[in-house]
């Protein structure tokens, strides 16, 4: 799965590129081609980045203190790294709201509603997000634990459909298929605030305990 999102992204940009090269480069542009096209940005590149590992097998099975000084060795060794703290024990958030100093966005952690026998990442609590937009709605998500305060957010997709048949997402699923958000979230030790990381050093935001 993730060759096959790293080979669509470069698709696009290759498909743009050539598109740029026939109708002629605009210096006004700001990388948008006929008003449709807009280029990744660096952040962007980083974000589609974080995604793609988190939804290998390989990251998927990483732990905290791997996912904590996450970075790459390829075209984006300068810019991509997660570089957040870990905490000796296993700290995980209160439950609560936890928000971001002067600004609207949060995460609201809660208790599981109940045992879910499908889940294979065996989540610990859910979290609710609010990112503080104009157009934002809240979403919920399921809390992965990696360890040493590092956690994930996902939800189940592909799970339990009306579909049937041996090529349907839903027969290669039964149990469902995590997908994870882009960012990396780290608990400070006594919970009292937390930090996130897109993948680039601009992106760390620190969220701080405001009670249940």
């Amino acid at each position: 799965m993730k060759q096959k999102r790293i080979n669509m992204r470069w698709l696009v940009v290759v498909m743009v590129a050539v598109m740029m090269v026939a109708c002629g480069s605009n210096p006004n542009s700001n990388g948008v081609v006929d008003g449709n096209y807009p280029m990744p940005t660096m952040e962007e590149e980083c974000a589609y980045y974080l995604y793609d590992v988190l939804m290998s097998p390989e990251g998927r099975a990483m732990t905290g203190a791997q996912l904590a000084v996450l970075n790459d060795t390829g075209s984006l060794r300068n810019v991509f790294h997660i570089d957040l703290p870990v905490c000796k024990a296993d700290q995980l958030p209160r439950m609560g709201i936890y928000r971001e100093a002067g600004e609207s966005t949060t995460f609201e952690f809660l208790p599981l509603k109940a045992e879910d026998p499908l889940d294979t990442i065996h989540a610990v609590c859910q979290a609710i997000t609010t990112f503080g937009y104009g157009d934002s709605t809240p979403d919920t998500l399921l809390v992965h634990n990696r360890g040493n305060g590092i956690l994930t957010l996902f939800r189940y997709v592909h799970r339990g459909g009306p579909y049937g048949g041996k090529h349907s997402c839903y027969d290669e699923h039964p149990n469902g298929y995590p997908e994870y958000s882009s960012f990396v979230l780290s608990v400070f030790q006594g919970a009292d605030s937390l930090i996130i990381s897109n993948g680039y050093e601009e992106s760390k935001r620190v969220y701080r305990y405001e009670g249940e």
